[in-house]
């Protein structure tokens, strides 16, 4: 017995067929993703240091976060998002002609050297250095030498642009 057709099979609708949405709604996720990927890392933010006021310039380049520091009248920390950490040399250290260099400072980056080496990890040859405005050359100098006889050549400053 066979059945009869009903009449929306008979007369299908003149308007033609609806695009298939899960086909768009895939494609337009995949755009999505891949856009806010490319401006996360586009953008790369680093937060300031608290009581820090940072130099101005035009430079182009974007900073990459490796061994971080923070410099201001207080002495040397450690810096680490927008946060400041353990105190490495006190504002007498850096004030002190009789050393040239901060021991303190050296004995961090040779620790932080040979954890890396312990890891596996590529050794950071590079440090992200926050230093207030208003900071004497003497100390940023003292720093500068300190990092080189630990064997760490680069040396990025954090600024903001003009």
């Amino acid at each position: 017995m066979a059945f009869v057709p009903s009449k929306a099979k008979k007369n299908p609708p003149k308007g033609g067929d609806m695009p298939n949405l899960n086909s768009m709604m895939d494609m337009m996720t995949i755009i999505l993703l891949f856009l806010l990927k490319s401006l996360s890392s586009a953008g790369a933010i680093m937060p300031v240091a608290p009581g820090i006021e940072l130099p101005r310039s035009s430079i182009q380049s974007q900073p990459q976060q490796h061994l971080a520091f923070v410099i201001n009248s207080q002495g040397v920390f450690e810096g680490f998002e927008g946060k400041i950490g353990a105190n490495l040399a006190t504002a007498s250290e850096m004030s002190d002609a009789e050393t040239p260099l901060l021991t303190t400072l050296i004995a961090y980056l040779d620790s932080a050297k040979s954890v890396d080496k312990r890891l596996g990890r590529s050794e950071r040859a590079i440090i992200t250095l926050q230093g207030d405005r208003i900071m004497p050359y003497g100390h940023l100098y003292k720093f500068i030498s300190s990092c080189g006889e630990a064997g760490f050549s680069t040396i990025q400053f954090i600024v903001t642009k003009q």
